[in-house]
């Protein structure tokens, strides 16, 4: 009997635990509903002193994103991430280690990405796009940030900082860090700079607790950058560029993801996000 009874308890225990982990992958857009259980593994390894930049290739599977005269986007974006990886990797910054959503031609949805992001305590997250219009002649680059973050994720990140749960903050991280990555793609590429922009619609990099951006490389479907896309050599350049734009804000913010959020006082005002 007893041992009937341990049986059962576990096969109940597997079986919520999958049934879990199937909200928590699949459930559409309502974020409220998995974030607790990350931000318990969250303040589990908050003594992990390792800090992960966390690359993400847009798109995978059945999903290749934009296309255009034998370029797809998801491959593109995949490419691009392994080079950015290895140049990361080569550079040896102590306690930094690199993690890919996806290493391979695989779907994931974008709660699945946004969750291998908020495994990590320490985290600095990057998804790599390539633009695509109707309008033949839009060209150049662009990089988004979400500011603010919602409710839920500002609390995870009081509470990381043992900050009164009433206290406001100003979160200037993705904003710092999007706009050291699109200065050196510019200036390296020589591309229109299409700016820095603040999208709260973006999935990811609204709900991704570290600073996190997404950047629209360059536009596929332009002649001349979509010409480009086909030689290995701007392939390389876009990989190291970004490489680079990462690298300087990583140590700009002191290889600290919570550098840039700042406590404010009673007398302080939240600025617009822009």
């Amino acid at each position: 009997m007893k041992l009937l009874m341990q049986n059962g308890l576990s096969i109940f225990g597997a079986g919520l635990f999958l049934i879990c982990m199937g909200m928590m992958l699949t459930r559409p857009s309502n974020f409220a509903s998995y974030v607790p259980e990350i931000a318990v593994e969250l303040e589990a390894r908050v003594e992990d002193p390792t800090v992960r930049i966390v690359l993400d290739a847009g798109h995978g599977g059945h999903d290749g994103g934009s296309s255009y005269v034998a370029l797809r986007e998801k491959d593109l974006a995949l490419k691009v991430v392994k080079l950015v990886r290895g140049r990361l990797e080569a550079a040896r910054l102590e306690n930094v280690e690199v993690v890919l959503t996806r290493e391979d031609d695989r779907y994931l949805t974008l709660h699945q990405r946004v969750a291998v992001a908020n495994r990590y305590p320490k985290a600095f997250f990057v998804s790599v796009h390539f633009n695509a219009s109707k309008h033949r002649s839009a060209s150049g680059t662009e990089t988004y940030h979400a500011n603010p973050k919602p409710n839920i994720i500002e609390n995870q990140l009081r509470r990381q900082l043992q900050l009164d749960p009433d206290v406001p903050i100003l979160d200037t991280r993705g904003e710092r860090f999007a706009r050291s990555v699109q200065d050196v793609l510019v200036r390296r590429l020589g591309t229109r700079d299409r700016g820095v922009r603040n999208n709260r619609k973006f999935v990811l990099p609204r709900e991704v607790i570290g600073p996190s951006i997404l950047v629209e490389c360059v536009f596929l479907s332009n002649q001349s950058e979509g010409l480009k896309l086909h030689s290995a050599r701007y392939i390389e350049d876009i990989a190291s560029s970004l490489s680079e734009g990462i690298l300087n804000y990583v140590k700009e913010s002191g290889n600290d993801p919570y550098d840039g959020i700042t406590p404010l006082s009673g007398g302080d005002e939240l600025l617009p996000a822009g």
